[in-house]
């Protein structure tokens, strides 16, 4: 009987890492329109404004296909993204393929624009970044309150064959520390130890 409670509580934990995975989100893919490419001081730039009224965190992600100029110039996209969710965003993620170079990456609260998020590349050879707020704590001004709207530009050169931008936000900066980690998988397992128990008893 206990082995058969510890199978199905490992069966739930991995349960919910599967249902938390960027890997196994909902995509909604949006055509970006080959008409609206506009050089903007010489550089080919697309402008959007756009609603996020998805989940964030990744279990949603967007992914705009058709990111390359029709002329097969540079391109550069520029995005005023509001917070249609329920969530406070403090993260933004965006990973480009069949893209290179990624270059004049700008990432900002609309309504606070005096402060540019923190910029990080991505690791392991992908093409993308990832942007955040500089500091935690309720009230961050920084942050994307619902109903706030966050600016993101990049530019980079657009490789042959089909170019995609997948993009979502989260809501978990800063990473917590190993410590505060280590006493999350405690809390878990003890709670996981005391269902056993009742369960046997």
């Amino acid at each position: 009987m206990m082995t058969k409670t510890r199978f199905l509580f490992c069966a739930l934990l991995v349960l919910a890492v599967v249902v938390c995975s960027p890997a196994f989100a909902a995509r909604y893919q949006q055509a970006l329109d080959p008409t609206q490419w506009k050089d903007v001081d010489g550089v080919c730039t697309y402008d959007r404004s756009a609603a996020w009224w998805y989940r964030s965190d990744g279990l949603d992600v967007e992914e705009l296909t058709g990111a390359q100029p029709p002329q097969g110039s540079d391109p550069r996209i520029s995005q005023r993204i509001e917070n249609a969710s329920g969530d406070i965003w403090t993260d933004w993620h965006v990973l480009i393929v069949n893209g290179s170079n990624l270059r004049l990456v700008s990432v900002h609260k609309v309504e606070f624009d005096s402060a540019a998020w923190v910029i990080d590349p991505l690791e392991g050879g992908a093409m993308g970044f990832f942007a955040h707020v500089t500091s935690a704590g309720p009230g961050n001004p920084m942050a994307i309150n619902p109903g706030e709207t966050l600016y993101v530009e990049f530019t980079y050169d657009a490789l042959p064959g089909p170019v995609t931008v997948t993009q979502y936000p989260t809501t978990w900066y800063p990473i917590p520390e190993p410590a505060s980690i280590m006493a999350l998988l405690a809390g878990m397992g003890a709670f996981g130890f005391s269902a056993i128990r009742r369960i046997k008893n």
